[in-house]
């Protein structure tokens, strides 16, 4: 049982958003590549525990 749902930071929002509109930097294209991967793993772990939660 989530108590809240997950959504997107601004960063990653912003970054969404830019990355459609111009080529990014390799700096930039790395930040923009973690901050996916880290929202990614964080649903993925919600899921996990939501799933927990529901066989306690």
């Amino acid at each position: 049982m989530l108590l809240k749902d997950r959504c997107e930071s601004l960063d990653l929002l912003i970054m969404q958003s830019v990355n459609t509109r111009m080529k990014l930097s390799e700096k930039e294209k790395f930040f923009y590549t973690n901050l996916e991967k880290g929202y990614e793993g964080e649903v993925k772990f919600d899921r996990l525990v939501d799933g927990l939660n529901q066989e306690s």
